[in-house]
């Protein structure tokens, strides 16, 4: 009965959609997605009662369900803060779009090669879209939020009033978020130096080589985030004459959970279930240059990470050691596909090998 009713309600949201239309040719981009995403809300509202307190936020998110727990806010206002969030994301039928969690990317058949937990997300003018901001308004640490997001709310671009937001012609499709605010940041990169010190303390000794060294003025990037330690290697280790070719084996982890996202060890890739039978796992080209930002990986000599050859230009040959870097020397707010997120300091462990 209920399916039968929510039928009938969207033949009836069609008709008046058209009819509309038919009498004024002036309509809002998004007049009739709206009247959808209405009686979507409507309907679990009223008529099933899934969110009989379900209520509307300025711009016109719905909070469907919300458990707010004393604690800092998410955002107070200013103009650029950050959020460590857990999230699942689903259409308006429930189907899992994306996901923090590995369980459940695992149990509705989603890509488990991805990373996994928590990301961090800029909340702000440009950083974050217009819904999510919303949803995370009032949050605070420890809480968690269902929010339902029509499409043209899911964008970056700001409008005075809900109504203009109403002409945005976006792809993206109305969307339900189940948010955990994990952590509240004022600034990012402090919380990645920070990330970065405990590692180096509880992992590459008192005193971790850095480079360079933390007065150097004209390379602001790498103080407090780049930690180099050499790990291994011959008695006396030969240098590495620019304009040659070298060969690694590498593996890369995420800092703060220690996760393998890329690695040329075999093994390895199988150990973190990241094992690519179509891959070549065997020691890469590396060409080496008497600058490190010179230095390049394969013969097509496609360009690494600042942090990755910086860590390589100091080591000789045959040896290993363990490179740490923040996101600046990474890959910066936007991360790296489904394996690396953004503002993540990244470790990557190294070993120059005799040849492939």
């Amino acid at each position: 009965m209920v399916k039968i009713l929510r039928n009938i309600l969207f033949l009836g949201i069609a008709a008046s959609v058209l009819a509309s239309c038919a009498a004024d040719p002036v309509v809002k981009t998004n007049a009739g997605n709206k009247r959808y995403f209405d009686a979507w809300i409507h309907i679990q509202k009223e008529v099933e009662a899934n969110y009989p307190s379900a209520y509307e936020t300025g711009n016109g998110i719905w909070v469907l369900e919300e458990t707010i727990v004393p604690g800092a806010l998410a955002w107070n206002g200013d103009v650029h803060q950050y959020a460590i969030l857990e999230y699942t994301v689903t259409d308006l039928d429930n189907v899992v779009q994306t996901t923090t969690s590995r369980d459940i990317a695992f149990k509705v058949g989603l890509d488990t090669t991805a990373y996994f937990g928590p990301r961090i997300q800029g909340i702000g003018e440009s950083m974050c879209n217009v819904g999510l901001e919303d949803a995370l308004q009032g949050m605070t640490v420890g809480s968690v939020r269902k929010v339902a997001i029509p499409s043209w709310l899911q964008t970056s671009s700001r409008y005075k009033t809900a109504d203009e937001y109403l002409d945005y012609s976006v792809s993206a499709s109305d969307a339900i978020y189940t948010i955990k605010l994990v952590d509240a940041l004022e600034d990012v990169y402090e919380w990645e130096k920070a990330q970065l010190k405990k590692y180096s303390e509880d992992n590459l000794g008192d005193t971790p080589a850095t480079w360079p060294t933390p007065d150097d003025e004209e390379n602001e990037a790498f103080k407090d985030g780049f930690y180099f330690l050499c790990t291994g290697g011959p008695a006396e280790p030969r240098d590495i004459p620019a304009d040659t070719t070298v060969y690694i084996n590498y593996t890369g982890r995420i800092l703060t959970t220690g996760k393998v996202f890329d690695t040329t060890v075999a093994r390895t890739a199988k150990d973190w279930g990241i094992y690519n039978p179509s891959r070549d796992y065997s020691p890469v080209q590396i060409n080496w240059s008497e600058s490190y930002s010179d230095i390049t990986m394969g013969e097509s000599e496609t360009s690494v990470v600042t942090g990755f050859k910086a860590g390589l230009s100091l080591m000789k040959d045959r040896q290993s050691a363990i490179v740490a870097f923040w996101s600046p020397l990474g890959y910066g707010y936007s991360g790296s596909g489904t394996t690396i997120p953004g503002y993540m300091p990244l470790i990557f462990e190294l070993e120059i090998v005799e040849n492939k």
